[in-house]
């Protein structure tokens, strides 16, 4: 969670965002797949950016 918000996610937002993909991934998924939802992977159009105002 430091990390998420280290790279200016909302914690919360990405947990949740987390658990709804990882769950579709296949039962071994490989590093390239799991890469992909690291904290510094996510782009500024995903729903789990912290709010810039706040």
């Amino acid at each position: 969670m430091e990390t998420a918000k280290a790279n200016g996610l909302d914690p919360r937002q990405y947990l949740e965002y987390l658990l709804n993909q990882l769950g579709q991934l296949p039962v071994f998924p490989t590093e390239e797949e799991l890469a992909v939802y690291l904290p510094w992977q996510q782009v500024p159009d995903k729903k789990v950016w912290r709010d810039q105002e706040a």
